[in-house]
């Protein structure tokens, strides 16, 4: 008797709490910037890393101190272009940094510097509930990279 009343309580419970509509999640939007990266003389630059990063600061020598907003990137093509679309949990809708990061040293003809682009952002979906919709930077990007000397 006492399993028969066990099983009636535990399935009237999950009955009355599956008529209650809870909702989890965060906050979210998809993000897109797509672009070009270039060298000081104009030459597309070739496996470079595009991510959408969070700055906080610089180190002692001066780089931007950033970490990925997500772990998801892109890699520059042959002729230096590059799509990343993203969802972010953390970023605003405003603005957004997008990092470029040489991985590959010397192998894309020569050592870059890292730098951080700041860019404005539209709205070019709506989103619903916990989705903000899809923002996207209006312009297609145009970076130039600016090379590390190397100390003799």
């Amino acid at each position: 008797m006492k399993r028969i009343l066990r099983f009636l309580l535990m399935a009237l419970g999950v009955g009355a709490m599956a008529s209650c509509k809870v909702e989890y999640g965060s906050p979210h939007a998809d993000y897109e910037a797509k672009g070009r990266v270039t060298d000081e003389e104009g030459n597309p630059v070739k496996g470079i890393k595009v991510e959408f990063v969070k700055t906080y600061g610089t180190d002692s020598l001066g780089n931007a101190e950033y970490y990925p907003l997500s772990n998801v990137y892109a890699l520059t093509g042959d002729d230096g272009s590059f799509g990343i679309k993203s969802t972010l949990y953390t970023a605003g809708t405003d603005s957004i940094t997008v990092g470029f990061v040489d991985v590959d040293g010397e192998s894309n003809g020569g050592e870059f510097a890292t730098k951080m682009v700041k860019e404005p952002l539209v709205r070019i979906k709506d989103g619903k509930d916990w989705n903000e919709g899809t923002f996207a930077v209006p312009d297609e990007m145009e970076v130039t990279l600016e090379r590390v000397e190397k100390a003799e």
